[in-house]
């Protein structure tokens, strides 16, 4: 472990450079169990970070964090380090659930955590459910988390649908209960909105102004950088965009930043013009607001615009997108089967 921090921060002390000129609106720890580094290492990783980095003012500092971890005296000092929002890693409160999906937290862990997270005077909490469609009776299961969630009003909502090979071949076996769980969901949604939520994402939900920051970059096709093992960022330049890629196994990582030099000459990679268009169509059609046709248009005007707009204008006949003032978003169908707009949406083979 203590090789591998000190190969981030190179990483991080790498990069600093191409970031001189450019305010940092958020900072993200997760893709992991960042619960776990040692509290001495992690004060050490965001002290480089403040040193090494404009940090805006106002930026959103995220933690992602297991309900078992989340005790009130490591909560008050991550507070005094600067993070002033939370992502809490629930998946459900029913124990049988939580044991079938390998977590090691109980509903008690996660009451016990949300609670502890308020006392130590956090704002702003995401909490990450995931509700399982293989059979009707977990619908029950869904309808009690979400009431449960509720009632503890956290400001953020990740919902996010289990979908099984079984599951699958199961809807594709039987309309009538997609349909059903079609509505299932319908009515899970419409509890959030009823709780003062607002869906800007197809899996986010949020209370007003508490949109997260970090997320919204990347579907917007922002600038981001990554460290770390298996880490992605992506650089603009012009109308090009650069893509980064950190080798996924920790040992090869190690080994790239604490013997190699200019490592990253290797991994920077031009996406081509189609691919780069595919990217920007599905990442801003996750959105409810969709996205601007001419912007669309302007910052892809080196790929095939006329088979683009092929593919939009067949979705927009198929009823999966809409137009309205030169703004391309989904329809509430396109939103249900929204991996099949993606493919529709993806370059041509």
């Amino acid at each position: 472990m203590e090789r591998y921090f000190l190969a981030v921060i190179k990483d991080l002390k790498f990069e600093a450079p191409n970031y001189f000129k450019k305010e940092i609106r958020s900072i993200y720890l997760g893709g992991g169990t960042p619960s776990i580094i040692k509290l001495e290492q992690l004060t050490s990783l965001v002290e480089q970070i403040f040193n090494n980095f404009s940090i805006s003012d106002k930026c959103e500092i995220t933690i992602e964090l297991n309900p078992e971890d989340a005790e009130l005296k490591y909560l008050h000092k991550l507070k005094a380090l600067g993070f002033n929002r939370i992502s809490l890693g629930v998946q459900s409160f029913d124990n049988f659930a939580l044991k079938s999906l390998g977590r090691n937290h109980t509903r008690r862990h996660i009451i016990n955590a949300i609670k502890n997270i308020r006392r130590a005077e956090f704002t702003n909490l995401n909490v990450d459910l995931l509700f399982n469609n293989s059979d009707l009776a977990s619908s029950t299961i869904a309808f009690d988390d979400v009431n449960c969630l509720i009632s503890f009003n956290p400001e953020h909502i990740s919902l996010y649908e289990i979908n099984t090979l079984e599951t699958i071949n199961a809807m594709n076996l039987d309309n009538q209960r997609d349909g059903s769980w079609s509505e299932i969901f319908f009515s899970l949604q419409q509890l959030l909105f009823e709780n003062g939520y607002i869906q800007y994402e197809i899996n986010s939900y949020s209370k007003k102004n508490f949109q997260c920051l970090h997320n919204l970059n990347t579907w917007t096709f922002g600038d981001y950088l990554g460290v770390g093992a298996g880490a992605v960022s992506r650089q603009s330049k012009g109308k090009e965009s650069f893509l980064m890629t950190r080798p996924s196994d920790p040992r090869s990582y190690i080994e790239k930043f604490l013997v190699e030099a200019n490592y990253l000459n290797y991994y920077m990679v031009s996406q081509d013009y189609e691919t780069q268009a595919s990217d920007y169509l599905i990442s801003l059609t996750r959105l409810k607001k969709g996205f601007s046709l001419q912007d669309f248009y302007q910052k892809n005007s080196r790929a095939s615009l006329h088979e683009w707009a092929k593919k939009i204008t067949k979705a927009k006949h198929k009823g999966l997108l809409r137009e309205e003032k030169g703004i391309i978003r989904p329809t509430p169908l396109g939103y249900r089967f929204l991996d099949d707009l993606h493919l529709m949406l993806g370059p041509s083979i």
